[in-house]
């Protein structure tokens, strides 16, 4: 369940009303107050304090702003495509300023009348400075708006939520205040039309003729035609001769709306403080933080907007360093788990070549210099990926397959071995032709190589002389 707190800022008091629920079913939790906030410069640690006492929660929170100082227009734009519309709206606005300039105000619209070739659009427009004034004073407070909608629009939004408006023909929604009045005007349900009138220092007579007459003023500009179907005040602002006077001139009965009267209330009205008109539009601005809007305006959708493309970025960007550290995690652990496993495949393959050394060359010590330096060269890598680990695995087995041929008595010494791909050659020396024949003999007997010796005499003439010989082992499939 969705919980939301619309917050009404208008000439330094703050309403606040708290809702949870979704678009088919709102509920009220509380609607509080606080008048005189403190002067602007302190304003937001009198909003800090508001939240703090009242233990309203900032996770949620909708900012309404008044209407007072915003440009609201009917226009009709030769353009069907709503995207492009959101994207020339903003110089749709500049002909009704007159004092600032395009990029010191923030606008947006909602649809009045769309067709094929063209759409009508209701524009709404605030100065920048203003929203900025009331974003810093927020901020102050430890408040991030989720919107930031315009009091009018809220007030709509939760008369419609309550489906109070006729389904048909034309209804006008009013809502005052100590400062300014507010009219509304809906067609079958939507809203076509809003203004926002000051009408400071007006005895309730005249107050209820200028309105009647800003209600027809308005009914023709939004191209209403006949009377109004009714008339819906928002509140209890207005009574007695007020009120009379207004049904008279507008020839129509007038409604009183009462959203404690209407939706479901964990308090009462009177607990809660929301008998006054700004509790309504505290409520429908809440609506935005539950997704139950009907009309949805956000002045903040530019920044959020640009907020989107800034959190594009970052998540890219994010989402390309995080499979970078990812890759290199997983190279480092590849490397450490190849640095090990070529560890313990070097220290096997030396420790078998140490036990074919001494079988081979019993009294020889085994090499720790060149021979050393070419097995961790040539096995620099496992046997399944590299040429060089699978020539000295069979380098070792050829050595294995000698030494087990040899006799235990060998009487000839091997003084090297040399391998070429699967060629094994002997070098070494017999003291005689016997010894020499003992140890070609006993090479004949391994099986799939074909022995080729040759040996000539050394020594000197007259004196002792020893055979130096060389045996090259050729497997069976390579003679010819």
């Amino acid at each position: 369940m969705g919980k939301a707190v619309g917050l009404f800022l208008e000439n330094g008091n703050v309403k606040a009303a708290e809702v949870t629920g979704s678009a088919r079913r709102m509920r009220i939790g509380r609607v509080l107050s606080q008048t005189a906030l403190a002067a602007q410069a302190l304003a937001g640690e009198g909003l800090r304090d508001f939240f703090d006492r009242f233990r309203l929660s900032r996770d949620n929170v909708v900012l309404c702003l008044s209407g007072c100082d915003a440009v609201l227009r009917c226009l009709k734009l030769p353009i069907s495509n709503l995207r492009q519309i959101e994207r020339t709206v903003k110089f749709q606005a500049e002909k009704f300023l007159f004092e600032e300039s395009l990029e010191d105000v923030v606008a947006d619209f909602f649809v009045v009348n769309q067709t094929e070739t063209d759409t009508d659009i209701f524009l709404l427009v605030i100065k920048k400075d203003q929203l900025r004034s009331k974003l810093h004073e927020l901020a102050q407070a430890g408040i991030s708006p989720v919107g930031v909608t315009l009091d009018a629009v809220a007030l709509f939004n939760l008369v419609a939520a309550a489906n109070v408006f006729p389904e048909a023909g034309a209804a006008a929604l009013l809502e005052f205040s100590s400062e300014a009045c507010r009219i509304i005007l809906v067609r079958d349900g939507n809203l076509i039309f809003l203004r926002t009138l000051k009408v400071t220092g007006m005895g309730p007579v005249e107050l209820a003729q200028r309105v009647a007459r800003e209600i027809k003023a308005s009914c023709l500009i939004a191209g209403v035609e006949g009377s109004l179907t009714t008339v819906i005040v928002a509140g209890n602002a207005i009574e007695g001769t007020t009120r009379r006077t207004l049904a008279q001139r507008l020839n129509t009965d007038i409604a009183t709306f009462n959203p404690f009267a209407t939706f479901p209330s964990a308090t009462t009205e009177e607990e809660n403080g929301g008998s006054d008109d700004a509790a309504a539009i505290a409520l429908g601005a809440a609506l935005k933080g539950i997704h139950a809007e009907s009309v949805p305006v956000d002045f903040r959708k530019e920044e959020f907007a640009l907020r989107r493309g800034f959190d594009f970025v970052r998540n890219k960007l994010l989402y390309f360093f995080a499979v970078l550290t990812v890759l290199f995690g997983l190279l480092a652990a590849q490397s450490y788990y190849d640095a090990a496993q070529k560890q313990a495949y070097l220290g096997r393959i030396e420790s078998e070549a140490q036990i074919y050394w001494k079988w081979i060359f019993p009294k020889k010590p085994f090499p720790r210099n060149t021979f050393d330096k070419w097995i961790k060269s040539s096995s620099a890598r496992r046997k399944t990926d590299a040429p060089q680990g699978r020539q000295y695995r069979s380098f070792l087995e050829t050595i294995r397959r000698i030494a087990t041929v040899l006799p235990k008595q060998q009487t000839a010494t091997v003084r090297s071995i040399s391998f070429d791909q699967r060629h094994a050659v002997l070098v070494g020396i017999a003291e005689d032709f016997s010894q020499f024949d003992a140890l070609v003999g006993a090479l004949r007997n391994m099986q799939g190589y074909k022995v080729s010796e040759k040996f000539e005499k050394r020594g000197r003439r007259g004196g002792q002389q020893k055979l130096v010989f060389t045996i090259e082992l050729i497997p069976l499939g390579e003679v010819k």
